[in-house]
């Protein structure tokens, strides 16, 4: 029987549930325009202001075709970058852990919830020191870049009708093990890296030909907006201007 988590989510002077209301200030930022109480008793219990200032879900927009920026997802968000304030009284981590929670008792599925929160676990370990940048940059490479060129060019051998060369082969089995003797590295944080580095194996092969498509597209922008400068606004001395009435 499936477990059902309480609501979590309030609106700030009743119990009746939140509800996301914004106002857009930017072309990607939005003000928070109705506050709301997030509880999980006994441990946490959060108001965000109005006023708060978000991106909503801080998605790549190579990735938004996995994980929208907005979603059933949109309160835990909203929350967890209210829970970047050093004001909030909570660590970078324990906001991540947060999140995920939160994510939960809004039914956000399993499996993305927990790529979300792999996700957000990689920034905070970005931003703790340079050592584990090199690292993040090293797991997103590996798993990420590596892998998915790898699988990129197994699948054009199928297509074409080749055997599979051993060296991919290795390169895939290398991936599928060496995650569970690498997250050691993350220490405590260990299911974070394990699950990033199989989300980025998994998704490997479609962002490779994403990464592709949007470089046709910056390179058409570019050649468009490039054409568009040397373009003489269009006349007619034809035309009859119409006084005002």
């Amino acid at each position: 029987m499936k477990s059902v988590i309480p609501q979590r989510f309030f609106k700030l002077d009743s119990d009746e549930p939140a509800e996301v209301l914004l106002r857009q200030i930017t072309p990607n930022q939005f003000r928070l325009e109705e506050p709301f109480r997030y509880l999980d008793p006994p441990r946490y219990a959060f108001a965000v202001p109005s006023g708060d200032k978000t991106d909503l879900a801080s998605v790549p927009t190579f990735l938004v075709w996995l994980v929208p920026r907005y979603g059933r997802h949109s309160l835990p968000a909203l929350l967890h970058d209210h829970l970047q304030d050093p004001a909030a009284g909570v660590s970078s981590e324990e906001a991540d852990t947060i999140f995920r929670s939160a994510m939960a008792s809004t039914d956000v599925p399993f499996v993305r919830r927990w790529l979300m929160w792999a996700g957000v676990s990689l920034r905070t370990r970005w931003h703790t020191s340079i050592a584990w940048k090199i690292v993040v940059l090293l797991w997103v490479a590996v798993y990420g870049i590596a892998v998915g060129i790898g699988q990129t060019a197994a699948v054009v051998q199928i297509i074409n009708r080749h055997s599979w060369f051993w060296p991919t082969a290795l390169v895939y089995a290398i991936a599928l093990v060496s995650p569970w003797l690498l997250c050691l590295l993350w220490g405590k944080r260990r299911r974070a890296g394990l699950i990033a580095a199989y989300g980025l194996v998994f998704i490997g092969t479609p962002l490779v030909f994403i990464a592709i498509t949007l470089g046709w597209y910056a390179l058409f922008e570019f050649v468009a907006r490039m054409l568009g400068r040397r373009t003489a606004p269009l006349s007619n001395a034809k035309l009859e201007t119409k006084p005002p009435e």
